[in-house]
């Protein structure tokens, strides 16, 4: 019957899709897993955290980045296949935005921006990330 065929539709989209679910929260904490592993100790208490990998899910890693921030004191620059999330915690002042299109290219706001590059665009601008970080400790 139709009823019945929409029915194991219905139920086979539901299996799919929580399959999905579970395959992104799993990548999700592997991100996150591999982010925390990259923490660098800039001093007063202030992280950098910096991870490329070529072959991720964007969505995966822009989720992961929003976790890490969490924490106090973050800065996080992060990308996968050309896409790049550069983020901070709210409690630091740096202009994550601006840093983007300095590096790469992109926008958002002055905590959290997203945009395109390359590892190369994370290697420049963890170098101004320190390098800010330097002159205020001095």
């Amino acid at each position: 019957t139709l009823t019945g065929a929409l029915s194991a539709i219905r139920q086979h989209a539901c299996q799919v899709l929580t399959c999905q679910i579970q395959t992104l929260t799993a990548h999700i904490q592997h991100l996150i897993g591999m982010l925390k592993e990259k923490r660098e100790d800039l001093g007063n208490g202030v992280s950098l955290i910096t991870l490329w990998t070529e072959n991720g899910n964007a969505d995966a890693l822009m989720n992961a980045v929003q976790k890490m921030i969490r924490d106090r004191r973050t800065v996080v620059l992060a990308g996968t296949a050309g896409r790049l999330v550069f983020a901070r915690s709210q409690d630091l002042d740096e202009d994550m935005a601006l840093l983007i299109r300095e590096t790469g290219k992109g926008g958002g706001r002055p905590e959290f921006a997203s945009g395109s590059g390359s590892e190369e665009s994370i290697l420049k601008a963890a170098v101004k990330v320190r390098m800010s970080f330097n002159a205020i400790k001095q």
